[in-house]
């Protein structure tokens, strides 16, 4: 439970040991909030609309009878910036994408759609390469490259996984500088 004043952000991360879950943040409107859960760390970011508390849960995405662990963190709390509402947009649109490639992107009997969910995670990229956040502009090129292979469109397919490949390791050697 995080008691958060109007207006605040709060961004809540997890850091996955062997454990692949989503993130689930409870609003004050009884709004479930979701971060889809990634390999390494998942994070969800919000500005408080309303004060009040909001419930952060932690769901495993695979049933495992190994003993499997994870992290939750409150990593920020504090007055928005321009940076922390790019961020927020730029998880919004990929959140977007996910839900449509999930359930948005059937038409009609066998005829999947992902364009739609396309176009929100390239939005998703662009502004996350705004922000320098290589690592999150990586994964938006992996899900463009899983729908164009769903499509049957292997060139695109192609071409988004090896950009995703050399964004992740651009944004590897930029944290090794760090």
């Amino acid at each position: 439970l995080v008691e958060v004043p109007a207006g605040q952000f709060v961004q809540v991360v997890t850091r996955q040991k062997g454990l692949h879950v989503v993130l689930a943040v409870d609003g004050t409107t009884g709004r479930v909030m979701l971060a889809a859960g990634t390999p390494g760390s998942t994070f969800k970011s919000w500005i408080a609309q309303a004060p009040g508390v909001y419930t952060v849960r932690v769901a495993q995405l695979k049933k495992s009878w190994e003993k499997e662990h994870y992290e939750v963190e409150l990593t920020a709390f504090r007055k928005p910036t321009k940076r922390d509402k790019k961020q927020i947009d730029a998880q919004e649109m990929f959140y977007r994408g996910f839900r449509k490639s999930l359930s948005g992107g059937v038409r009609g009997p066998d005829v999947f759609d992902g364009n739609d969910a396309i176009l929100e995670y390239q939005q998703s990229a662009s502004l996350w390469r705004q922000l320098h956040e290589g690592r999150e502009e990586a994964l938006c090129f992996r899900e463009i490259a899983m729908l164009h292979n769903l499509l049957g469109d292997w060139q695109n397919a192609l071409q988004s996984y090896h950009l995703s490949l050399l964004i992740t390791r651009a944004a590897g050697r930029s944290e090794e500088r760090r």
